[in-house]
């Protein structure tokens, strides 16, 4: 971050900030599919609320006891960081833990469009199809107001409709190995590719379709 003092040259210096923040509101950032590193989002446990016993002894026996903070601190400086976060990139996905109130919140925050795909998947996945199958950009609309008309919500226009399909073939369904959608130079058709959206789906959500249904029906 640039630091611009008043009278001498601005300079640069590494920001090592970092936020905590503790709330009730479970969707207090917004989460999305594409937003792996940035958030931890973790649900604490009600466990010793109202314990004052259990909060008396803690306030005694840690935060005033200079024994017990010497030995967290040198528990923290000996932490070996490295075997954890082996690429020492704090932001690196690959060592970010998931958590499953964070995993719900990404699905509350998940884009409209996205649902629409994944309903679209759900519909062709006992059908005898072909792989690739092209619509006329006017009748993709039509079944996305299909969608939006059973859900009681709509997000997009027929125009930002497939501005958006475009940012999302960039940012998701066109990324890591995946060709989902392909949209033709005149903007007239667009091609869903459903091997590469079940493909897709099985990844974003952890299980393969049809597995949820089965724990539902445990549950």
């Amino acid at each position: 971050m640039t630091v611009n003092p008043k009278g001498i040259q601005a300079f640069e210096i590494d920001n090592m900030c970092d936020y905590d923040m503790t709330t009730n509101n479970l969707n207090v950032v917004k989460l999305s599919d594409d937003s792996k590193r940035r958030f931890l989002q973790i649900e604490t446990t009600p466990c010793y609320k109202s314990n004052y016993e259990f909060f008396n002894d803690y306030v005694q026996n840690i935060e005033n006891n200079p024994v017990a903070l010497r030995q967290i601190y040198e528990g923290l400086i000996k932490f070996d960081y490295k075997a954890v976060v082996p690429s020492l990139n704090f932001q690196d996905v690959r060592y970010k833990p998931s958590t499953s109130v964070e995993d719900s919140v990404r699905q509350q925050n998940r884009d409209k469009v996205i649902w629409f795909f994944e309903d679209w998947v759900r519909q062709h996945l006992n059908s005898n199809t072909k792989d690739d199958l092209k619509y006329k950009n006017e009748t993709l609309f039509k079944m996305y107001i299909e969608l939006c008309e059973a859900s009681k919500k709509m997000e997009y226009n027929k125009i930002s409709f497939g501005m958006r399909i475009t940012v999302l073939m960039k940012k998701q369904l066109n990324t890591n190995g995946y060709e989902c959608v392909k949209q033709d130079k005149s903007n007239s058709t667009t091609t869903l590719y459903l091997g590469e959206f079940k493909k897709y789906f099985v990844n974003l959500n952890g299980y393969e379709f049809g597995e949820e249904e089965e724990v539902e029906e445990d549950e």
